[in-house]
């Protein structure tokens, strides 16, 4: 349990902390969509990708009548291999979150495949920023507003003027990958992520997916009761993360005339 909650803190730090980011909070539409835990459209049983027959986990030829109440009784072990399972059989996965950038609260949106596409915004002080990245190249389109929350004092006289609600790419992958780190999403569900200490309970279902609530006490593992047995959500005290849109396709275009900065083209 401890190194999931880890790897998900070290998720959402990396994402962020290009900008100098201390999360406080993350979570996410079952539909990939803004918002806190709402449902809509489709729900979760729309976004598997492969639930039931043939999906990750233990199957079963006859569906119990309780799902949940009889996922909760596997041994933890099962319920942990399972959950790793489906997680390294996943294509693509969305989140978003709120966190803390420079003191003002920011919100996230992403959804990365496990092929290194990324789209997603960001959300800071009145100020917005796109975010696409096709595993090569990265491009940011930010307004003024997002560049002054993010540099702050420095921003005066910086040249944001020049970039502002304008694409730029150029600057390195490494950052990129920070913004839009699909390599620690990918990972997130390391071997041993839910112990043997930890007990497993009927939890309420996500999107009309059953599920089982496993806990050790101080946090807490949402896992589908049914296969494919995604983690949908992970909490330990302040922190809440939330996963949906599983192996929805993520599409990036690169887009047309973006300002190489890299080559002093209307650099910040």
């Amino acid at each position: 349990m401890k190194r999931l909650a880890i790897a998900a803190s070290v998720l959402a730090l990396s994402a962020l902390s290009a900008c100098g980011v201390n999360v406080v909070h993350v979570t996410a539409g079952q539909d990939g969509s803004s918002g806190s835990t709402g449902s809509s459209g489709g729900g979760l049983a729309g976004l598997a990708g492969g639930a039931g027959a043939g999906g990750a986990g233990t199957g079963s030829s006859t569906a119990p009548s309780d799902p949940a109440a009889a996922y909760a009784a596997e041994p933890m072990s099962q319920i942990q291999k399972d959950a790793e399972t489906a997680w390294d059989q996943m294509t693509s996965v969305h989140f978003s979150g709120s966190a803390k950038v420079a003191g003002k609260l920011a919100q996230m949106e992403l959804s990365m495949s496990r092929k290194g596409a990324c789209t997603g915004t960001m959300t800071i002080g009145g100020g917005h920023v796109k975010i696409l990245s096709n595993g090569t190249h990265a491009y940011l389109n930010g307004d003024a507003g997002f560049y002054r929350a993010v540099i702050g004092a420095a921003a005066d006289g910086s040249g944001i003027d020049a970039v502002a609600g304008k694409w730029v790419t150029g600057f390195p992958m490494a950052m990129a990958k920070q913004m839009c780190p699909a390599g620690q999403m990918f990972g997130l569900a390391d071997k041993g992520s839910i112990n043997d200490e930890g007990t497993a309970t009927p939890g309420t279902p996500v999107g009309g997916v059953p599920t089982v609530d496993v806990s050790d006490g101080r946090m807490q593992v949402v896992v589908a009761a049914t296969a494919p047995h995604y983690i949908l959500s992970v909490t330990e005290g302040a922190q809440h993360f939330t996963f949906s849109a599983f192996n929805r396709p993520v599409t990036v275009t690169p887009p047309a005339g973006a300002l190489d900065i890299g080559q002093g083209g209307g650099g910040i």
